[in-house]
């Protein structure tokens, strides 16, 4: 299963539209941590009901739609805890959001709020924010992630818009 991961695209659909377009049908799923979710909507008949989304901080509400993002989901056949990051004050650390994670027994935790990528490990749990498509921190250019999960093999990796690699970490 391969996951697009995106965050923080605060109302530029646009930019949204770009990935999709360059990613083509070549992902499983779309997953947006957050602050600018209703941006794919635009897109999700394309694309046949393959997006998860949470609110973030900086989003409205949607009728109709459970974006909480309080347990996990099942993607890849593992545990995803999916999360925008600013209940668990991630600015300030990720402690918080480790305990939740742990806690919640995930696999993997997707998160956002900070604009600023990464990835990590902490005990059996993959972390990983994409950053932001549209106002990334600490990188010369918009950043996105790619989740990569083939049996118990889970590969993440963020990219720069249009497939410029700034990181990749393989777990």
């Amino acid at each position: 299963m391969k996951i697009l991961v995106v965050g923080d695209s605060h109302n530029n659909h646009d930019r949204i539209g770009s990935l999709l377009a360059h990613a083509g049908t070549g992902f499983d799923c779309f997953v947006h941590v957050g602050d600018g979710y209703e941006d794919l909507l635009r897109y999700e008949n394309d694309y046949e009901g393959r997006f998860v989304a949470v609110k973030g901080n900086c989003d409205v509400s949607v009728p109709g739609r459970n974006i909480n993002g309080e347990e996990p989901v099942i993607l890849g056949g593992k545990a995803v805890f999916i999360t925008h990051g600013h209940a668990f004050r991630v600015k300030g650390g990720t402690e918080a959001l480790e305990a939740a994670a742990s806690a919640k027994q995930a696999e993997i935790c997707l998160f956002g709020h900070t604009h600023e990528a990464c990835v990590f490990r902490v005990g059996k749990t993959l972390f990983m924010n994409p950053g932001s498509i549209t106002l990334p921190r600490n990188s010369p250019v918009p950043t996105y992630g790619v989740i990569t999960v083939e049996g118990n093999e889970v590969r993440a990796a963020v990219m720069g818009i249009f497939g410029k690699g700034l990181y990749k970490h393989i777990y």
